[in-house]
């Protein structure tokens, strides 16, 4: 999904043809440090590394080498997505996991 306008416009219909349903599951600056704790890091020895002061650049490192990721913050996502939805929720599922659903 492109996080943008058009985005938002290519919504597939909800449940019963009701209104559109956007579900995102977002790694987000402030989980990576969770991340290096849980059972999935400890089970493949993988972890990951800030590589800039507010986490949005980050490096992920497990048997494949290092890779360069970058994540914008929860809000880059919600600021997209809230004026096309009536509602909307998110919560961590998983250590380093958020949830968004609109």
């Amino acid at each position: 999904m492109r996080a943008d306008e058009d985005g938002m416009q290519a919504c597939e219909p909800g449940p019963g043809d009701g209104p559109p349903l956007r579900y995102l599951e977002l790694t987000v600056p402030e989980l990576l440090e969770d991340f290096n704790d849980s059972e999935f890091a400890a089970e493949t020895d993988a972890s990951v590394s800030p590589q800039s002061p507010d986490g949005v650049r980050w490096n992920y490192h497990d048997a494949g080498g290092v890779h360069r990721m970058m994540s914008p913050q929860l809000e880059f996502f919600t600021d997209i997505i809230a004026p096309h939805f009536a509602g909307m929720s998110h919560s961590t599922v998983v250590r380093a996991i958020r949830q968004l659903v609109a």
